[in-house]
């Protein structure tokens, strides 16, 4: 009996908490998920060789702020050369860089973008001439 009445006095805190919770969850995520969305984009584009004009697999392409360098958000390229950044936030000054190892580093800074997507196209990378001093031994 005191198992039945006790288990009477707690079933209603757990069905109004779920109730609670489930309500502002389905509000709560809604809005910002919305708001999230309008104010971050998405940028799009490809990374190929500019001699061979192959695609570079695994290039490293990323963004990040031009005060501290602290990166935003990073990704790679496919096998075909193709990358998605997303998450990228709106109105606001940011670098955008592509590095591959053995290349030339691409940088273009990202000023106060308000579309939603930012296609960059076809952005070809250069090999490093650097030449390297002999060594003697």
């Amino acid at each position: 009996m005191k198992t039945f009445i006790l288990l009477l006095a707690i079933l209603p805190v757990f069905v109004y908490s779920s109730a609670v919770a489930q309500e502002m969850a389905g509000t709560k995520k809604s809005d910002i998920l919305e708001k999230h969305q309008k104010r971050t984009y998405i940028i799009r584009g490809k990374v190929l060789d500019s001699a061979t004009r192959k695609p570079l697999v695994s290039a490293t392409v990323y963004v990040r702020q031009p005060k501290d360098s602290a990166v935003v958000t990073v990704g790679f390229t496919d096998e075909s050369g193709v990358f998605t950044l997303k998450d990228i936030p709106k109105d606001s000054s940011l670098q955008f860089m592509i590095f591959y190892t053995g290349y030339a580093r691409y940088h273009k800074l990202l000023q106060h973008i308000k579309s939603d997507t930012l296609n960059v196209h076809t952005i070809y990378l250069a090999m490093n001439s650097h030449v390297l001093s002999g060594v003697t031994v």
